[in-house]
């Protein structure tokens, strides 16, 4: 069955739909005008930093997620400053836990690096 919302990260102004899903979103570091995208199927496109930032989207959410060289730009690990203690925070397996949280069960994710 053919993926009815699917969700590119790291998008900007092409999001991509590998699936050829019907409704298609998008996240990006960079706040884009989904009015400017010539791409019919694109619902929205929303700002987060995934370095640091949940994907703005409800859990179970999306069919499928994709990737294009998006995950090689998210660190492995930062130390940030926490109530004026340095803590660890493991952005690209929060991130990984992000895509499977708004992934609908048995739903498909794409990367390409």
């Amino acid at each position: 069955m053919k993926p009815r919302k699917h969700l590119d990260l790291g998008c900007g102004t092409k999001p991509k739909n590998p699936y050829n899903a019907e409704l298609l979103y998008g996240v990006d570091f960079e706040k884009i005008n989904v009015n400017k995208i010539k791409e019919a199927r694109v619902v929205e496109i929303k700002s987060a930093n995934l370095s640091l930032d949940k994907i703005p989207y409800n859990s179970d959410y999306f069919d499928s997620v994709s990737a294009y060289d998006f995950l090689e730009h998210i660190p492995r690990i930062i130390n940030k400053l926490y109530k004026n203690k340095l803590t660890t925070h493991y952005a690209f397996i929060n991130c990984m836990n992000e895509i499977y949280r708004v992934l609908k069960h048995k739903g498909k994710f794409y990367a390409v690096t």
